[in-house]
């Protein structure tokens, strides 16, 4: 065995140098992979994460990473197309508080909506790995707010550029935090009515329960609307008019006296059109002892002034066949709406009264 050889200071202190490095650059990668795990993949980055794809418009995204308890028929505004055409959507994004209690954690965020500032919390649980390093965080079901618009004498309106049915006169759909214009559905020659826009929260927040009262969208007929439903009431009433009954059916006018005489031979003749104006229907039905609920879509009819029509005929008296005439004065009611966009009117039967 040979004398022990001198130890070579120059390679060890290399060696020193090396290794050290080494548990520096694995402290970092640690350090690295902790942020990246807490970033991206931990509860504030799923979060963080959902708020941008809502932020950028990406509705599909959104739903991606938190599917939300909404029937599919009610998700008409849950798509790009609606929430990416928005006045304004979450802005200025930012996380708060983080409770994190094992596998689950409550996070709260904050965002701007159009000037009006709100906060979310949002349940996440831990349901693996992604791969070696990352943590796997998933979001509960957020609670969305809703987009409550009244919508009176209408059967669909515009959300954001994209034709939404409504029910009752009521727009009411679930809807992503976002700023939505809400206007008629078509461009028409028989409404009118100022685009209204509302915001919906995430449910239960400070900002949604500070609503205040439902915007309305109110339409307004037009004078072509009105100069249309004058021009068919008017041709009804010719209708009517050579009908050869004493009660013609369907129609607004009639004489009872004339049917109590057997009149026959029976002519009738319009003697002065009723002016007919329309009006809001409020949301009811029609017409003697009809108080159920309408669809909301159409505009009640009304007569401005008294109608009259001359019945004339011939009647038996006392074996003799007599001449008859009588003028009776009628007024019109009843029900107009569009439909595919031709106005479509519905008019009350004389009640004989």
């Amino acid at each position: 065995m040979g004398p022990p050889q001198p130890i070579d200071r120059r390679r060890a202190k290399i060696w020193g140098i090396a290794a050290g490095a080494l548990v520096l650059a694995l402290i970092a990668s640690i350090i690295a992979v902790g942020q990246i795990n807490s970033r991206f993949y931990g509860p504030d980055g799923v979060v963080r994460s959902y708020l941008s794809k809502l932020s950028s418009g990406d509705a599909e995204g959104a739903l991606a990473l938190a599917d939300v308890d909404v029937p599919v028929e009610e998700r008409t505004l849950l798509t790009n197309e609606v929430l990416s055409s928005a006045a304004a959507r979450p802005d200025s994004i930012s996380i708060t508080d983080t409770e994190v209690d094992g596998d689950t954690a409550v996070v709260t965020a904050e965002f701007d909506l159009g000037g009006s500032k709100s906060d979310v919390k949002i349940d996440v649980r831990k349901v693996g790995k992604r791969g070696i390093f990352f943590n796997d965080w998933r979001l509960a079901s957020p609670s969305l707010g809703r987009v409550v618009v009244e919508t009176p004498n209408l059967n669909q309106v515009n959300v954001n550029g994209v034709t939404v049915p409504t029910a009752d006169g009521m727009l009411s759909l679930p809807a992503f935090p976002a700023l939505y214009t809400v206007s008629l559905a078509d461009s028409s020659d028989y409404l009118d009515a100022d685009e209204v826009q509302t915001r919906a929260f995430f449910e239960g927040t400070s900002a949604e329960e500070a609503g205040g009262e439902l915007p309305i969208l109110e339409a307004a007929p037009t004078q072509a609307f009105t100069d249309e439903v004058n021009k068919q009431v008017r041709s009804l009433l010719d209708s009517c008019a050579g009908k050869a009954e004493t009660e013609p059916a369907g129609c607004p006018f009639g004489s009872r006296s004339a049917s109590y005489s057997d009149v026959t031979n029976v002519k009738w003749s319009i003697e002065e059109y009723p002016d007919i104006s329309l009006s809001d229907s409020g949301g009811y039905g029609f017409g003697y002892g009809d108080s159920e609920p309408s669809d909301g879509s159409k505009w009640r009819i009304t007569s401005e002034s008294t109608g009259s029509a001359l019945i004339t005929g011939r009647y038996s008296l006392f074996g003799d066949s007599e001449s008859y005439d009588n003028t009776v004065s009628f007024d019109v009611s009843g029900t107009a709406e569009i439909v595919d966009g031709k106005v479509v009117i519905s008019v009350e039967e004389d009640s004989g009264y």
